[in-house]
């Protein structure tokens, strides 16, 4: 298609409501010419921009001015999703999104929107006003995690101060609800259509409202303390039906007894639960369908241009014509939901008998980098509690797909399964409270980090049964040391030497109280299926601190192999050949969660989603639905399951492009690599540093090396992109890069970005670990006078930092090949860009 010649433009400005639009199609049209099939941001609710007359200290999942305002900025900068934290309950004490209830939502709500006749006008704008004006800045924060000893510590106004607004907002709640029920009494028509949407609302939804609305009532009278230390014991069990101290008449009768004494509290839970439900599902579809919302207004904007002559008729042919197809398709910003692998207290309490009482999750230690595991202490419900012998959907499997299955309900964008590694083949452990660095701890790092204790004859067998492994070889536990000494004729004054210089390495196993976990699924599997590898030396305890068993059984070369052949593990043909024999059964076994459970629930909710539309959907359709509403964080380690179940299904991963070693071609996160196509890349995630910082903590030889390459691969000088003058320049390079994949526009992958490359923010956003709320899950898109658009078209882009969306396209058009076809959408981008740079 011709289109006339971009007219030329005034510089050192933002973009106008035209531009935008032309802005859009061109970078819609350069995302199809690469192969860029969805651009998706990071961006939590707390994140979220408020208008300064509507902020009350945190952003809110709602349709108010300023986070709409943000959904427009990004639908005018073609991306196409926003990825959002799981919205559960979280404590106050570090406001982790990471660590908050399943089903229950946390309790931000926009209270502005209260005071409007749509929700009976149950809020006053006055109290909100004031709510907004007193903001308090000055945060209450813990002198340490274990310490109940606080300082004050002044928050920036762009920070969120999540004490202030969590307590205003209940206070208000309170009052708006106390409205709510005489407006209803006074038979408010407006309010009677919010009591029955309410009264559907608490049917449709008991499965979780009544327990965990029992526990919030219970952990307020408690103070807020870990149910299993609430001080009447019969609190403690309400709902599990295996303890046996208290019958289950008298569960029965005190869930009555607290019903009833509680009602009011109750209600108003359920209510609040109400509140925030129906304002995000609001948000959500005004989101996803955005294109339709502004067809009118764009469509007047670009008649009226035409008629004044600002564009031709070809380009006013042309900029219909996408404004019609993006309504035709339903466009929008859609939101992608979140769903954590832990569980937190209040899913526990309500649900007891589905979770382990002593075997816990977390992730294990990469052995070859030689970091430890993490024990997250996460409770988890065992293979057992989800399926039946038959294969259908046990006690906690039918709680875990409704709990996934509303969260796709929720999030029209798909979910972001993080961790989806716990989900498939989960690293567990039983707790120790043992702060010694015992045999079976030591010898997990014998053949890796300390090789050098093994060439001195320190082997597994020799310390296996030691407490104090590190004691007996110093010296310090003479008990220990004498037997170590009577068993192997070591050099001891060599061995603490070399103990020494891996000092600070020891102090990290010490603190960590669980590096010895097994894979779950394959203990089961060593209990049921494959019990006769029992006869061949496979037990919990040979395969404890093995990484994946399955991939040592197979894989001669590999670490997890030397750990079985140390463990007198010998015959593995027979091995392998067992295991092959029931080949079916094993792979059903690992893929039941994925298929039964999340793939189901997405089938049945796109399904469900058509029939109210009113849409006949095909199989095919349904499919691809599917794969693009499930995307898989598999950043950590591996196992042969799990690569064997995401092929299988066809799962979408993610490539973190900014740790990846461009030149090793068989590390699966290198840059190039089309056997992975669909998937979502990544160069930062809200658990690290923004990249241009990221970039600056990698060594000189890695950061000189990654230039070349980038350098070549992109065709731009290096020395344009070297050094720290020009960091800015090779950050917008790297993004040209991903969007660039593997530099075929066939290839289907997908970006996802994090808003603080966006907007060049320097702070973390979360370090992983860390318990503080001083540092943790605070930041915020600017709310200041100067909005966040302006911000980022008048100051981020000119000053060459931040991410500049239309320029990263233009980029990648050209390593991929810019055709005939396409060389006015390449133009067009660089013009633009050009606009607001400069």
């Amino acid at each position: 298609m011709k289109i006339n010649a971009i007219p030329k433009t005034n510089f050192k400005r933002q973009l106008t409501p035209l531009e935008k639009i032309e802005a859009r199609a061109a970078m819609t049209d350069a995302k199809k010419a690469i192969g860029l099939q969805n651009l998706a941001i990071v961006t939590h609710s707390i994140s979220l921009p408020s208008a300064q007359n509507e902020d009350v200290g945190t952003g809110i999942l709602s349709s108010n001015q300023g986070a709409m305002d943000y959904i427009n900025f990004l639908y005018d900068n073609a991306i196409d999703a926003i990825s959002i934290e799981p919205m559960g309950l979280v404590s106050p004490e570090f406001y982790s999104p990471y660590e908050g209830s399943l089903l229950s939502k946390k309790q931000a709500i926009d209270l502005k929107e209260l005071c409007s006749d749509d929700w009976a006008n149950i809020f006053d704008i006055k109290s909100f006003n004031e709510i907004v004006e007193n903001k308090d800045y000055f945060v209450q924060v813990p002198l340490s995690p274990a310490c109940e000893e606080f300082k004050t510590v002044e928050f920036d106004k762009d920070m969120a101060i999540l004490d202030y607004a969590y307590f205003s907002m209940h206070q208000a709640m309170k009052k708006a609800y106390t409205n709510f029920k005489t407006k209803v009494e006074e038979k408010h028509p407006r309010a009677l259509e919010l009591e029955k949407e309410f009264e559907r609302f608490k049917k449709d939804n008991s499965y979780y409202l009544n327990g965990d609305s029992i526990y919030r009532v219970l952990k307020i009278q408690y103070d807020n303390q870990p149910f299993d230390t609430w001080e009447n014991p019969l609190h403690r069990v309400l709902f599990d039906s295996k303890d046996e101290t208290f019958t289950r008449q008298e569960k029965q009768d005190e869930i009555k007894r607290i019903e009833t004494v509680h009602h009011d509290e109750i209600e108003f839970y359920k209510f609040y639960q109400f509140v925030v439900n129906k304002q995000q599902k609001t948000f959500a579809q005004k989101c996803a369908t955005l294109a339709q919302s502004r067809y009118e207004q764009d469509i007047q904007l670009i008649e009226d241009s035409y008629k004044k002559g600002k564009i031709s008729k070809e380009r006013y042919r042309y900029l219909r014509g996408k404004v019609v197809e993006y309504k035709l398709k339903n466009q929008g910003v859609n939101i992608i939901g979140d769903k954590q692998v832990g569980y937190s207290d209040m899913d526990i309490f309500s649900n007891p008998t589905v979770f382990t009482t002593d075997e816990f999750m977390g992730a294990p230690p990469n052995l070859a980098k030689g970091s430890t595991g993490q024990d997250w202490d996460f409770r988890f419900i065992p293979y057992e509690k989800l399926f039946d012998k038959n294969g259908s959907l046990a006690e906690g499997g039918i709680f875990l797909k409704k709990a996934v299955k509303k969260a796709f309900e929720d999030n029209p964008g798909g979910l972001r399964i993080d961790h989806i590694i716990g989900l498939i083949d989960p690293w567990t452990y039983e707790k120790s409270t043992n702060d010694k660095i015992n045999g079976a701890k030591f010898s997990l790092y014998l053949l890796t980090q300390l090789k050098q204790l093994t060439e001195l004859g320190l082997t597994s067998d020799k310390i296996a049964d030691l407490e104090d492994v590190i004691g007996a070889i110093t010296g310090e536990n003479k008990i220990e040391h004498a037997i170590l000494k009577q068993r192997c004729d070591i050099d001891f004054a060599l061995a603490r030497k070399i103990l020494e210089d891996k000092k600070d390495f020891l102090n990290d196993i010490q603190n960590l109280s669980v590096p010895t976990g097994s894979r779950h699924i394959f203990k089961y599997l060593l209990d049921n299926e494959l019990s006769e590898l029992q006869n061949y030396g496979l037990n919990k305890e040979t395969i404890s601190g093995v990484i994946d068993p399955i991939k040592g059984i197979f894989n001669p070369q590999s670490m997890d192999r030397e750990f079985l052949v140390e463990r007198e593990i010998k015959d593995f043909d027979k091995i392998q050949e067992i295991i092959l024999s029931k080949k079916d059964d094993i792979d059903e076994i690992y893929s039941n969660l994925i298929e039964k459970i999340v793939l189901q629930s997405a089938r049945e909710v796109i399904m469900e989603r058509a029939f109210r539309e009113g849409k006949r959907i095909s199989e095919k359709e349904i499919k691809e639905k599917i794969h693009s509403l499930i995307i898989c964080e598999d950043l950590g380690s591996l196992t042969l399951p799990v690569f064997g179940i995401m092929k299988k299904f066809n799962l979408i991963g993610m490539r973190d492009s900014a740790r990846s070693n461009p030149y090793d071609t068989n590390n699966i996160y290198r840059e190039i690599n089309p056997a992975q196509q669909g998937n979502y890349w990544i160069i930062s995630s809200h658990d690290t540093l923004p990249y241009k910082s990221l970039y600056q903590s990698f060594n000189s030889i890695w950061q000189n090396g990654h230039t070349s390459y980038l350098a070549s691969e992109m065709g731009v000088d290096e020395k344009k992109i070297q050094g720290e003058k020009n960091l800015s320049r090779l950050v917008q390079l790297k993004v040209a890069r991903i969007f660039a994949a593997d530099k075929n526009p066939k290839t289907q992958n997908n970006v996802m970005l994090n808003w603080l490359d966006i907007f060049a923010i320097k702070k973390q956003y979360n370090t992983p670990g860390l318990l503080d709320k001083e540092k943790n899950w605070n930041l915020r898109v600017s709310s200041s006078e100067d909005s966040f658009e302006k911000r980022y078209y008048e100051k981020t882009l000119p000053s060459g930092d931040g991410i500049d969306i239309m320029k990263a396209l233009a980029q990648a058009m050209y390593v991929c090949g810019v055709s005939d076809k396409n060389r006015q959408t390449y133009d067009e981008l660089k013009h633009l860009s050009k606009v607001a740079r400069e």
